[in-house]
């Protein structure tokens, strides 16, 4: 998934879907990355750590939701933490797409969705 943001082809697909979404304009529909470091010391933070050990340990239907969930990579490291994890994106092919085959590819239990449904 590191890969893509440096792929021209993936590029030019994904900003052809997102002028597609949001529209021409250049600062429309951003896509960033976060990696897992800087995500780890999010949920480091007293406010949310025990909130993070509750839902790892809970065998019940609780979840973390990522709006914009882009390539899945928050859902894959709530996944990676025991939490199960659903993702919504409005870009689909590029985004959703990819993110759903990552998961399945490595056995993970992340739902990755379109926004749209």
């Amino acid at each position: 998934l590191r890969r893509l943001p440096q792929d021209p082809a993936w590029l030019a697909q994904y900003n052809a879907e997102k002028a597609r979404i949001f529209g021409p304009e250049p600062k429309s529909g951003n896509y960033g990355e976060t990696f897992f470091h800087a995500f780890r010391e999010v949920l480091a933070r007293p406010s949310l750590a025990s909130l993070a050990d509750d839902l790892a340990a809970s065998d019940s239907a609780s979840e973390a939701v990522i709006m914009g969930s882009a390539l899945g990579y928050q859902c894959l490291f709530f996944a990676a933490m025991g939490i199960r994890c659903v993702g919504y994106e409005m870009i689909v092919d590029n985004m959703v797409g990819v993110a759903q085959a990552t998961a399945r590819k490595h056995g993970l239990d992340a739902v990755l969705g379109e926004a749209f449904r």
